[in-house]
């Protein structure tokens, strides 16, 4: 099915040419990914662990081509904030080599690194990525004068200031839609630390301290509660979806390079099967409820084969939702 103008591309993660297939077939308009970095400084990179990339550039010529017998692109992420001198050579090599293999546009997080990328002739298209801390129009302004063709806008902001800055920028505006929504400015964040292979067998919460119950006291110090006060994750914008179309923005992005193909795939299929329901105009009304409730059943039946516990349970009943208002959040674990 032809995408209409105003459906967002939908674009999501990938770490292997297996479950790029599975992310192909489940309907992604474009994938992005992760190539690990050969040579001396191949566990040195301020970026992500291993197992979150691409092995090799031999599995990312493979990737290329089965995404684009499928007209599916490609969208390398060059995100290495806090990147040194000496790194510079290595990383020139490293984005020839991919370029070489047909990748189709290039995220960047670092000023630094446009400089490079600009300094090889890339002619592509260049993404800025949430590092940016793009929050208004003026930074969107300034970032489309830099060069880049599309702005992925930090997660912290309302549907109608969204819509304010997609309304008046000439640059595709992409917006996060589902996984992991981290609590600080994705930019200036330091209380994730992903040490690996520890966190392999580190719960998830203890790696992340804004998770953490914490004592809160008044002014006067009495104690108010144990409660997760800097608790902001936001996990999922299917309720939204029409909302964010309204907005007229230009991509949904889907986070989770470092999970399984299988869930990569899942959470795909559930946001094509909405974007196509809505590009039937089916927006409101009785046959978007029960599309939407229909993927949640779906998204049920696999968390609790997986985790034991639904997706509902997780999420929904926590409010754990992009764009709405951080104070309904309800605090809660089970």
């Amino acid at each position: 099915m032809k995408r209409p103008a105003n459906i967002p591309k939908l674009l999501a993660p990938v770490n292997s040419f297996d479950g790029a297939k599975m992310v192909v077939d489940a309907g992604a308009d474009e994938i992005y990914l992760g190539v690990t970095v050969p040579g001396r400084l191949r566990n040195l990179w301020l970026n992500r662990s291993p197992f979150c990339e691409v092995s090799s550039y031999d599995e990312l010529s493979r990737i290329v081509g089965y995404a684009h017998a499928h007209n599916v692109e490609v969208v390398l992420t060059a995100v290495f904030p806090f990147m040194a001198k000496s790194m510079e050579d290595d990383l020139r090599r490293h984005l020839k080599r991919c370029l070489d293999e047909g990748v189709d546009a290039i995220i960047i997080g670092d000023l630094g690194i446009l400089s490079i990328v600009k300094s090889i002739g890339v002619e592509i298209p260049i993404y800025a990525s949430t590092f940016m801390a793009s929050m208004n129009y003026e930074t969107v302004k300034f970032l489309s004068k830099l060069g880049f063709s599309r702005v992925i806008l930090e997660r912290h902001m309302t549907i109608d200031e969204i819509h304010k800055i997609a309304e008046h920028s000439h640059v595709e505006i992409e917006v996060f839609v589902h996984g992991g929504g981290c609590s600080n400015i994705n930019a200036n964040c330091y209380l994730l630390h992903w040490i690996f292979p520890r966190l392999l067998f580190t719960p998830l919460r203890d790696l992340t301290p804004c998770r953490h119950p914490f004592r809160v006291y008044d002014e006067h110090g009495r104690l108010q509660g144990v409660l997760p006060i800097l608790d902001g994750f936001t996990w999922c914008a299917l309720c939204r979806v029409p909302q964010l179309l309204k907005a007229g923005v230009s991509g949904f992005k889907i986070v989770g390079r470092c999970l399984s193909g299988e869930r990569q795939a899942i959470m795909t299929k559930a946001y094509r099967e909405i974007l196509d329901t809505l590009a039937e105009g089916k927006v409101s009304g009785k046959a978007f409820r029960d599309k939407l409730n229909s993927v949640i059943r779906e998204l049920d039946d696999y968390y609790v084969r997986v985790i034991g516990r639904s997706f509902r349970e997780l999420y929904c009943k926590q409010k754990r939702c992009y764009y709405i208002p951080l104070l309904t959040a309800q605090y809660r674990y089970g």
